[in-house]
């Protein structure tokens, strides 16, 4: 699927004029002024609901009802962001992990926004299920150490058989269910990290300021939720346990952040707009171990293929005031 810039005036009849996107039971709002209204009054006829809001997106601005939305938070794990376990990890992982703390959770407080927390959590028997791309995974690694297994840019991307580059791969002690054993954490202490991404271990914990956040709610009129995941998506066929929860609930838009971006989050956006959902990727809030390259073509797709490009600030501006 493609899109071309045009000077061509939008198909509207005015400015003033709302067309409908989809089906009467499913259905957006757009306006070539306001954008896309994503809130899903009782017609395509009423008034804005008031408890709507309107947030600025790349390319188009969208309007959402927080009561049928969630903000999903994905992977921010000490498996991916203890320096115990990755000591070499990227100051982007910790910038998007602020992000969140510091704009879109308050902002989803704020609004009554549902937060979802999505982490990886195995157990014995889904690893009698897993795929074999799951352990290669996290358990082999590239020997190219160039960060992009060999791949440069050409003017296409395609390459023939002569052109590939051999680098081969290793195992490293990291692949779900090993043992990843005693670390050292900030403070000076030791601890044992368990097996990889095993449900109730330290490394599949939610990294301290994003667990603080978490507890913190537990005791708060909308308290946040946590589902454990066993595939790369968190809302694939194999993973009913959000979907079910989402759609008992009423919500149809998802505010996504976490890591990685081109993995885990687009996997889990991918199938929820399969699903019917709306899905809005906040940057900021998003980040990837994989080249920038990988980041820029997740953010260019959300802005007008997959749903809409926004930010964690962004959604604490439309968000001040209520």
């Amino acid at each position: 699927m493609s899109k071309t810039s045009s000077s061509m005036t939008p198909p509207s009849a005015s400015a003033k004029k709302k067309t409908l996107l989809g089906s009467p039971n499913n259905f957006w709002l757009w306006s070539p002024q306001d954008g896309y209204d994503l809130s899903r009054p009782s017609n395509a006829d009423s008034a804005p609901l008031p408890s709507s809001i309107q947030l600025e997106c790349q390319v188009s601005n969208i309007r959402f009802d927080p009561s049928k939305t969630a903000l999903l938070v994905i992977d921010l794990q000490n498996f991916t962001l203890s320096r115990a376990l990755r000591k070499d990890s990227p100051s982007e992982m910790f910038e998007a992990e602020q992000a969140i703390v510091e704009h879109a959770i308050p902002a989803a407080r704020e609004a009554g926004i549902q937060i979802v927390w999505l982490n990886w959590g195995l157990t014995d028997e889904d690893l009698q299920s897993l795929p074999p791309q799951q352990f290669r995974v996290f358990g082999w690694t590239c020997n190219i150490r160039d960060g992009q297994c060999g791949i440069n840019f050409r003017p296409r991307t395609t390459a023939s058989a002569d052109e590939f580059v051999h680098g081969g791969e290793r195992r490293i002690i990291n692949a779900p269910g090993d043992e990843l054993g005693e670390v050292t954490l900030e403070d000076g202490t030791k601890t044992n990290a368990g097996r990889a991404l095993f449900k109730g271990t330290w490394n599949a914990a939610l990294h301290d300021p994003l667990a603080a956040c978490f507890n913190e709610s537990q005791n708060s009129p909308l308290p946040d939720v946590l589902f454990h995941k066993n595939r790369n998506s968190g809302m694939c066929e194999v993973m009913t346990e959000c979907t079910d929860f989402l759609v008992e609930k009423g919500i149809r838009t998802l505010l996504f952040t976490g890591m990685n971006t081109d993995q885990c989050v687009l996997a889990t956006a991918f199938n929820a707009q399969m699903k019917g959902f709306d899905t809005i990727l906040l940057n900021d809030g998003c980040v990837t171990d994989s080249p920038a390259f990988a980041q820029q073509a997740c953010e260019f797709q959300f802005s007008n293929i997959w749903g809409f490009l926004s930010s964690c600030k962004a959604l604490a501006k439309a968000t001040s005031g209520l």
